[in-house]
């Protein structure tokens, strides 16, 4: 077959000796000796297909393979305090295309979007990141997102893995750059590369252009003494207090200067993590951050937030007519806290546009924070005395319950008080088995209201992600049908919620499913589980073992 169709290519050749993609020259002389001499043709080579794209298409291009895998799509932050960070497949995708041809590496290497992200997770990375860095131009319309990811000296790793000599060397590289920097995600795992971020951060001078800061600290302790080592010295001033467009900030065990921090305002997403009482900002400070952030979409408190209620050495919360009222607020996570803390939190907080709740909240009774939670209609009255009512879950969307311990009527009315929600994630794992049977009772009837009109439990729920659960509660579910494609780990069902008497009572076949024999008012719901194995039970224990490990060292 090969030989065929280079047979074929040769006779084309013979009979059409000039190729498509070339372009003929020919050179008429004026005297026919001369044309008689003249016997050639010159070509001149044409490139076909790719390679004529003009060099603006292909830098768009470029662009936007390199931000397929963008890793800040979900969150501003890349860091998180119950996981490790992983970085997304795009980050070595500048290299590949650079290695692909010389003019792609020509084109590619005068793009200074494609090398504008500089990741240190190993030793290695540090001579990469000096060559994107002499790639890039020094104009500040070319921004840098840094993200340092070092670890503790138990476990670092010579040659491997970062710590003080590693640190120290990216500081002196990026901190000429400071005036370019977008995005700065900084992990630390002990009091060594701590003092050096100190140094380095308080003495960098201003950050025009930053508009993410994320700064992670936290080691295992072991001894209440190493705890007091690294928490007694004050917080320093960091960037010079110039921060001009900072809209992103998350602090994981790291505590700022709060009253000398004029740089706390006009943000957009907020985390605050793993903050021992002592280091944590008075309620009005708090208060202060966030009345001076009305354009505040998130907000994370993961075993944080202000200083509690009631300590002798600190002023009292103010009374729940006073409110800071957040009308922009899309997304809220409460991790780790306690009943009584978060729910004169809530009382104090105005926020009726809420689309996405998180709730991780193990190990004791939080029914008085969901009957907080729940209030449907609560008058208080704002700053300048204005009366107004809080109805917080009416644009609910999204649901995730990760931990949660309650009574099952509270559980109820915190659903039914969330209506419009399309997408509820419950790990059953970590929560009471009772929770599990009144969610299904709830699905399976409908109950009236006040006004005598039924009202069904989530009746917008498209969407119930669970994990925790057997194959066989799953399907011994509400009265209805279901149907399932298994795949090794992940399976998923589709119920119709709603009673008919025709269908069996654990499973209909698909062609009443799909048929017309559903029950007046019936709707299905997508529902996927995931069976864990070990490992991944571990991961989720992360962050509370971090947690654990703050309250005892604090005792």
């Amino acid at each position: 077959m090969a030989s065929m169709i280079t047979t074929t290519k040769l006779m084309g050749l013979l009979q059409n000796p000039v190729p498509t993609s070339c372009k003929i020259l020919r050179k008429d002389l004026p005297s026919v000796a001369s044309r008689r001499k003249s016997t050639s043709t010159v070509f001149l080579y044409r490139p076909s297909g790719i390679q004529t794209l003009p060099v603006e298409l292909l830098t768009h291009i470029f662009v936007l393979g390199a931000s397929s895998d963008d890793p800040y799509v979900e969150s501003p932050f890349l860091l998180r305090p119950d996981r490790a960070y992983s970085s997304p497949p795009s980050s070595n995708f500048q290299l590949l295309l650079t290695h692909v041809c010389h003019q792609w590496r020509e084109v590619g290497l005068r793009i200074p979007a494609l090398w504008a992200t500089l990741h240190f997770r190993d030793k290695v990375h540090i001579p990469r990141a000096e060559e994107y860095l002499s790639r890039c131009t020094q104009s500040s319309s070319s921004t840098l997102n840094i993200l340092i990811d070092s670890i503790a000296a138990a476990d670092h790793i010579p040659g491997v893995t970062l710590h003080t000599d590693e640190v120290n060397t990216i500081f002196r590289l990026i901190t000429p750059h400071v005036r370019r920097w977008r995005a700065l995600h900084l992990k630390i795992c002990d009091n060594s590369c701590k003092a050096l971020a100190r140094q380095y951060l308080s003495t960098c001078g201003p950050a025009p252009n930053l508009e993410t800061l994320q700064l992670y600290h936290f080691e295992d302790y072991r001894t209440t003494q190493n705890l007091y080592l690294a928490t007694y010295r004050p917080p320093v001033v960091v960037f010079d207090n110039s921060l001009p467009r900072l809209t992103n900030v998350s602090l994981i065990g790291v505590n700022l200067p709060w009253e000398k921090s004029p740089y706390l305002k006009g943000l957009r997403n907020l985390e605050l993590a793993l903050h021992p009482e002592n280091i944590r900002p008075t309620y009005q400070l708090w208060s202060e951050i966030l009345a001076q952030s009305p354009d505040l979409e998130t907000l994370c408190l993961h075993y944080s937030g202000p200083k509690s209620m009631g300590l002798d050495e600190e002023p009292a919360w103010p009374s729940v007519q006073q409110v800071v009222s957040l009308s922009k607020l899309q997304a809220l996570t409460l991790t780790d806290l306690d009943p009584d803390y978060i729910s004169g939190l809530l009382e104090r907080l105005r926020i009726p546009n809420i689309r996405q709740l998180t709730l991780d909240l193990p190990d004791q009774d939080f029914s008085s924070f969901l009957e907080v939670l729940t209030k449907s209609a609560t008058a208080v009255h704002n700053s300048s005395g204005e009366l107004n009512v809080n109805s917080s879950l009416q644009h609910l969307r999204a649901i995730a319950v990760y931990a949660l311990e309650c009574d099952s009527e509270s559980w109820t009315r915190f659903l039914k008080s969330a209506s419009n929600v399309q997408l509820l994630e419950v790990d059953f794992s970590r929560l009471p088995r009772k929770l599990w049977r009144a969610f299904m009772d709830g699905l399976s009837s409908s109950s009236l209201d006040s006004q005598g009109i039924i009202s069904p439990l989530l009746p917008e729920l498209q969407v119930l992600k669970v994990r925790g659960l057997s194959r066989e509660q799953l399907y011994k579910g509400p009265s209805c049908g279901y149907r399932e494609t298994a795949l090794q780990y992940i399976s998923s069902i589709s119920w119709i919620a709603g009673k008919n008497e025709g269908w069996k009572e654990n499973g209909v076949e698909a062609d009443v499913v799909d048929g017309e024999t559903r029950a007046s008012g019936a709707r299905e719901i997508e529902v996927s589980f995931e069976i864990l194995d070990q490992e991944d039970d571990e991961v989720d224990e992360v962050g509370g073992e971090l947690v654990d490990e703050l309250e005892e060292n604090a005792e």
